[in-house]
Order: structure tokens, then C-alpha cells, then sequence
């Protein structure tokens, strides 16, 4: 096992995630409303679409993440995806192939957290998972910051299209940093939460028992953070997409900076 190496590998899929992951949506809709010039109604539909296809993939991500013994080949294949949806962004010549391609994204965005979690508690078990996560986020807002800068300057000087042609092609920093992580190095059973075995190095092969749907509804843990995440959610998630929609109205040609500011 190298655990430096695959720790490493784990930095740099979290930095170029935050461009895969979420980049994009922040300036789809300064693309659509001053670019493209659709309407906020039509606007709405497609950023919505994202949004519901990868709330209700969540739940099929989880399970999929813990029953893979490859882990980092989903979040391989969900880059690629994300990859091909931001082409399909440009690309897409009605609404109906817009929205086919934002739930496509949305649906190999939900791979990624439950991914990246499993991985991280795999390689360093529980014991040092808080300080892993906080790693994890400290490279995730590095990237965020990054790509923002980049993006905003390429949609200034540049052609808006190219903002998503980037971000592609950023995806291919993500697909090189989780093939970099030996499988070997990811206790398989650790990471869905079952008992780790550090003594030998060694992936453990005792079965998990896994709880059931009914026994996560009577955790009130479980129940109390999840209403507390819908209503963050409700609060905070439409409010860039809605600000891009106002800066694409006035500003064209400054959205883009506007928005990574």
C-alpha cells in the first residue's frame, strides 16, 4: 500500500471535482439568457432539471458506491460524463436536448460526493476522516476559486461557449487524479462503514450488516440533518443561477466576470 500516493491522488480529484462537479452550473444561465437569449421561464426548466435528476439519483449513488469494489472508476465514468454534458451544453439545438443534457449532468454529479466520502474513509478510516474531510474541502474551494477566475476571463475576452469547452476539458484533471489512486490502497469494507483492519494493510473481507430503509427513517440523527439540508437548500440553491439571469440583461460581456466575482 502507498497511502501518501493515494492521499495525493484524492487532493487533486477534490481541486479539479470543483469545477466537474458544480462549475458549470453557476454560469449556465448567464449562457442561456445572454447568449442563447431564451426566456427565464425556459431558463428555470433547465436549471431545474440539473438540480431534481441529481436529488433523486442521490439515493441509487450511495447504494451503487457501496456495493463497487472500483470506486474510483465511478468517479472516472462520472467525469466523463459530466464531460460530454458540458459539450452537449453548447451543442443542444432546442430545450428538450437541453434538458437531456443537465439531467445527464446532474445524475453523474450525484456520484461524486457519496464517491469521494467512501474513498476517503476507505484509505484513512474513520479515526481520521474529519481531518481528511477538511482537507477534501480545502482543495474543493481552491478549485472553486480557480476555475471562477478562469472562467470569468474566458467569458469576458472569449466566446461564453468556451466557459463549458473549458470545463470539459478540465475534467480530464479529475479522470488523471482518481486513476492515480491504486484500488489496493481503498479498504472496500471501511468504506461503507464496516469494521477497518490496519494491522495487516490488507482490504477486510468481513461482510457489513447494512441497515435497512426503516431503520434510517427512526434515526432521529439522520432525519433532523436532512431537514436541515432541504431547507439550506431551499434558502440558498437558486440564487446564482437567478443573479446570472439579472447580470445577463444589461451587462453582456461582463456576466461572466460579474458572476466569478
Amino acid at each position: 500500500m502507498n497511502p501518501h500516493r493515494s492521499l495525493r491522488g484524492l487532493d487533486w480529484v477534490n481541486f479539479f471535482m470543483a469545477d466537474t462537479a458544480t462549475g458549470i452550473g453557476t454560469f449556465l444561465a448567464i449562457y442561456l439568457t445572454g447568449t442563447r437569449h431564451w426566456n427565464p421561464a425556459s431558463v428555470g426548466v433547465v436549471v431545474a432539471a440539473q438540480g431534481i435528476a441529481s436529488v433523486l439519483a442521490q439515493g441509487p449513488a450511495g447504494w451503487l458506491v457501496d456495493w463497487s469494489q472500483h470506486k474510483k472508476w465511478l468517479i472516472i465514468g462520472g467525469a466523463a460524463a459530466v464531460a460530454l454534458g458540458c459539450v452537449g451544453i453548447v451543442l443542444s439545438p432546442n430545450m428538450p436536448a437541453e434538458i437531456s443534457t443537465q439531467i445527464l449532468i446532474g445524475v453523474a454529479a450525484a456520484i461524486f460526493p457519496p464517491a469521494i466520502a467512501a474513498i476517503s474513509l476507505g484509505i484513512v478510516g474513520k479515526s481520521r476522516l474529519p481531518t481528511r474531510v477538511g482537507r477534501n474541502e480545502s482543495f474543493n474551494h481552491t478549485g472553486n476559486v480557480v476555475f471562477a477566475l478562469f472562467a470569468g476571463a474566458i467569458g469576458t475576452w472569449m466566446n461564453q461557449e468556451w466557459i463549458f469547452y473549458a470545463s470539459a476539458i478540465a475534467t480530464v484533471g479529475t479522470i488523471a487524479a482518481a486513476a492515480s489512486i491504486p484500488s489496493s490502497d481503498i479498504d472496500n469494507e471501511a468504506a461503507r462503514g464496516g469494521v477497518e483492519d490496519r494491522r495487516t494493510g490488507a482490504p477486510n473481507t468481513t461482510p457489513t450488516s447494512v441497515a435497512s430503509f426503516r431503520k434510517l427513517l427512526h434515526n432521529k440523527s439522520i432525519l433532523i440533518f436532512t431537514t436541515s439540508v432541504i431547507l439550506f437548500h431551499f434558502a440558498n440553491a437558486a440564487m446564482l443561477p437567478l443573479v446570472g439571469e439579472l447580470l445577463s440583461k444589461d451587462q453582456d460581456g461582463k456576466s461572466s466576470l460579474y458572476m466569478s466575482a
